[in-house]
């Protein structure tokens, strides 16, 4: 009898291991399904992300300054070199511009920027104290550079140069004072697309000679993005339904 209980005892015991070990094996293999399905999960959304990037990426446009707003900056900057050879005693100064055909646009801008800088704009010999400033502009240009991307799906881009060049005549008491040539530049990168909108069409020497998109371009990117979306779409399914 003794006997018998203790090979029951056993039996029990032997029951109750097996039944732990089948538990075990069903905690961990709903664990490594789980580990698997969230891994797999995780490998789906970065293939369609990395795609997604490829696709669309992301582009940021920066405001820039039309043409001509760049070129009032470099009369600006040429306005306050030419006043540093002006006695600054003198408060009035009779002003002589010479715009070529096209220019006249920077006569008022130069007048102001005089008048910020405390002068007494003259435009009549009104005094023979005042000193006299020729002030004359020969150039104003923009070109743009061959066009550019960041990244294989990136807007194009241009490099933007602003040029303009002129002289200057500083005389007083009838006498030439000073002479000199000024040459200010600036330069940036502006998106192809706004191009047009940066431009004015009724002011020549704001317009440039716009580069040509590469005709290479135009037709491989539909190509390269539609194969694209299909990788991703294939990538999802295949490795969600594993």
């Amino acid at each position: 009898m003794a006997e018998k209980l203790k090979a029951g005892g056993s039996d029990i015991i032997m029951s109750l291991g097996n039944f732990n070990r089948r538990r075990m094996k069903v905690q961990l293999s709903n664990f490594n399904f789980f580990w698997i399905f969230s891994v797999k999960r995780l490998m789906a959304l970065t293939a369609l992300c990395f795609c997604f990037c490829l696709i669309a990426p992301l582009q940021v446009f920066p405001q820039n300054l039309t043409n001509l707003e760049v070129f009032y900056k470099l009369s600006d900057s040429s306005v306050v070199n030419v006043l540093k050879v002006v006695p600054k005693e003198s408060n009035e100064i009779y002003l002589r511009l010479d715009l070529p055909e096209g220019y006249s646009v920077f006569r008022n801008k130069i007048v102001q920027d005089l008048r910020l800088q405390g002068k007494t704009v003259l435009f009549a010999k009104d005094s023979l104290l005042a000193p006299s400033l020729d002030f004359s502009i020969d150039r104003a240009k923009v070109s743009y550079s061959e066009l550019f991307r960041h990244g294989f799906f990136g807007s194009y881009k241009a490099e933007r140069t602003v040029t303009l060049n002129g002289n200057f005549v500083l005389a007083s008491g009838g006498m030439v004072k000073k002479t000199d040539n000024f040459s200010f530049q600036a330069k940036d990168t502006v998106n192809y697309d706004e191009i047009r909108n940066i431009e004015d069409f009724s002011i020549p020497f704001t317009r440039g000679d716009i580069p040509s998109e590469p005709v290479f371009s135009t037709l491989w990117e539909p190509v390269v993005a539609l194969g694209t979306a299909a990788v991703a779409v294939y990538l999802f399914f295949t490795i969600r339904s594993k």
